[in-house]
């Protein structure tokens, strides 16, 4: 009962707070802030780290409904999407393979999409028509973030009601795709705002048995005052989706688009609710915080070796989230002080045939971080944080004195040097961690021993030059782990594989030779093995070594413009096979073009992806083949050439 209630508390609790402040409301900052360098809004870049930043436009213009196609290519960032339309994909950074949703940091306004088990964070709750734009940290952010925050983290930053705006779209396309999408928005000049957007999207997909019925309602009110802002959202996520199951690489031949197991399927109910609150307590220096609270449950049907079993999993988690920023002048600037504390209560809860576990965990964190100008062209970031976990478990068979609580201590330093307008150079080292997942103590159940908390350290040198018709940056980094987790299929346990490092680069660059022509491109190299242990010398499955994307953006006119990318990916050896003996995942390359047409309020966008009908897949895994059981790799298609249009309508 005290969990419904949730909503009607935060109304509240936002009503009272505008009745206690009055003031008049002041106007946004026009200058384009970076909230993920620092987990507070900043004009620029001046912290040791390396950000992408995609816009709202650079979004529009690639025509994609998706936010999992505007990340695919992004530099250092492999995507693993089973079904070709984001339902179930999952993001990595710097190398990561069937643990990437255990490595990489989902945020959406700073609020985690990570669970505290090995379900990946959910990209389908992101209806990318309230994306504003995303923030990709490339590379370890263990201080500010904490845990999983390994490879890197992606911060989707929604929009925020401005002025009164209201937004209708449609969309059609192949495998029976049909998407709706409303929003509307507004600030009044007492300081109230709210944004109110629903999506509903239904397709049958490329695959049998892989239809999709999904609907997702969000809703967010907020008072801005003179010293500050208060807010309230909420969001209910709705997803029907059948999977269709991993075929052979003979099964693939025959029929790519047969369904292995044609009565499974996933239904998932998700809710959140969050209030947050910035508020100025002296010149320069403000305090932050959120309170999240999210409830998912799912029901489905699941096949190993083709015996389908039912399965439940239930998801509580609440998250406290209070920090405090301040500015402290100095002979060459303002120095950036942060402090924090992240506050997680979870309980997960799992039943299959294969047994049952509920975990309720709770963790914190505890950091600081400073920014600090040495010089006009030298500036020093320094932090530590210090975090626990504890688990409080049922279901597992854990053997006597099991480790079930683990603490640890991680910090960074680093240097940004601009010894050019148009130049920034940059250094920093930076250590990270990730602790044992809930359902990971289901090891002890299967013979195995509960995984060791997983750290790590990242050394990384960039260069970025940003001139008036093109941007270009080099980064290079070593990211070397301790004890990394990932799971074995063939012992059917979650295991510390040993030491690894990961060495590699990212490029990025941009040019613009007119205002009509803009050329973006990525490319990444990566190399991940393990360094210790039995499996010292294989390659990290399901990394890809070379990752490369390039577009072209071409206005016809002030109502025409055209979009169209290529992008590329290696071999791959299969999810699981750490002997490095199955067959692997051959690399591709495919192409998008989108094509849009604008005037006055509306916009007509027509998109074909897969331009050349390439037929690939983009996940597999180690697997067994009945009834020898005799192992193999298993494959999930994607699609082939397919085609949506979009009618929208914006009112401002």
């Amino acid at each position: 009962m005290g969990q419904k209630r949730t909503p009607r508390f935060i109304a509240l609790l936002f009503l009272l707070y505008g009745r206690c402040i009055q003031g008049e409301a002041f106007d946004e900052e026009l200058e384009p802030m970076i909230v993920s360098a620092t987990r507070s809004p900043q004009p620029g870049i001046t912290k040791a780290v390396s950000i992408s930043i995609i816009t709202r436009e650079e979004i529009e213009e690639s025509g994609v409904n998706h936010i999992v196609e505007v990340l695919r290519g992004q530099g250092g960032v492999q995507i693993n999407d089973l079904f070709g339309d984001g339902s179930r994909a999952t993001v990595a950074i710097r190398g990561f393979g069937a643990n990437a949703a255990a490595n990489t940091l989902i945020l959406v306004d700073g609020r985690r999409l990570n669970h505290s088990d090995l379900g990946a964070p959910d990209l389908n709750s992101v209806s990318l028509k309230d994306v504003e734009r995303v923030e990709i940290v490339q590379g370890s952010a263990g201080i500010l973030y904490g845990d999983q925050a390994v490879g890197g983290v992606v911060n989707i930053i929604t929009r925020r009601p401005e002025a009164l705006q209201a937004s209708l779209s449609g969309s059609a396309g192949s495998y029976n795709q049909l998407q709706g999408y409303a929003a509307i928005s507004n600030r009044h000049a007492n300081g109230v705002g709210y944004r109110l957007t629903g999506e509903k999207r239904t397709s049958d997909n490329y695959r049998d048995n892989n239809e999709l019925d999904y609907s997702n309602f969000f809703g967010q009110l907020d008072y801005r005052h003179r010293q500050g802002l208060l807010l309230v959202e909420y969001q209910n996520v709705d997803e029907k989706l059948d999977t269709p199951g991993a075929l052979f690489a003979d099964q693939v031949a025959a029929d790519r688009r047969q369904a292995q197991n044609p009565g499974d399927f996933v239904n998932t109910n998700t809710w959140f609710a969050r209030a947050g609150l910035t508020q100025t307590l002296v010149r320069g220096w403000e305090l932050r915080g959120e309170y999240a609270n999210t409830a998912s449950d799912s029901e489905a049907q699941l096949s190993v070796a083709g015996t389908p079993g039912p399965v439940s999993t239930t998801r509580r988690q609440q998250e406290i989230t209070p920090r405090l920023i301040g500015a402290i002048g100095s002979r060459y600037g303002q120095s950036l002080i942060t402090l924090g504390v992240d506050l997680f209560s979870t309980d997960f809860s799992l039943d299959s045939v294969l047994g049952g576990i509920d975990d309720r965990q709770t963790s914190y964190g505890i950091y600081a971080q400073a920014v600090v100008p040495l010089s006009e062209q030298v500036t020093l970031t320094g932090g530590v944080r210090h975090a626990g976990v504890e688990n409080d478990i049922t279901g597992a068979l854990l053997p006597p004195g099991t480790e079930i609580s683990d603490s640890v201590t991680v910090g960074e330093v680093g240097l940004s040097v601009y010894p050019h307008p148009m130049w920034r150079l940059y250094g920093r080292v930076d250590t990270n961690y990730r602790f044992v997942l809930a359902d990971e103590f289901t090891s002890a159940s299967f013979g195995g021993v509960i995984p060791e908390t997983q750290t790590g350290t990242s050394y990384e040198f960039g260069a970025d030059w940003d001139g008036p018709v093109a941007q270009a940056r080099l980064l290079l980094y070593r990211l070397d782990l301790n004890d990394e987790i990932e799971f074995d299929p063939f012992l059917f346990i979650n295991t510390n594989i040993g030491d690894t490092r990961r060495r590699g680069l990212i490029l990025e660059g941009g040019y613009s030779p007119f205002d009509k022509l803009s050329f973006l491109g990525h490319f990444s190299y990566v190399d991940a093995e393990v360094v210790d242990g039995p499996l010292d010398g294989s390659k990290i499955p399901f990394v890809a070594k070379n990752i490369v994307r390039g577009s072209a953006n071409y206005r016809f006119s002030g109502y025409i413009t055209g979009f169209f990318e290529v992008y590329g990916i290696s071999d791959r050896v299969p999810q699981g096979d750490f002997t490095n003996e199955l067959a692997g995942l051959p690399g591709y390359v495919i192409a998008n073009l989108n094509l849009s047409y604008r005037y006055d309020r509306f916009a007509l966008a027509f998109l074909i992806n897969n331009v050349f009908d390439k037929k690939y897949s983009d996940n597999a895994f180690a697997s067994f083949r009945p009834p020898l059981f005799t192992p193999e790799t298993a494959f999930f298609p994607s699609p082939e050439r397919n085609f949506l249009i979009t009618l929208s309508y914006h009112y401002d």
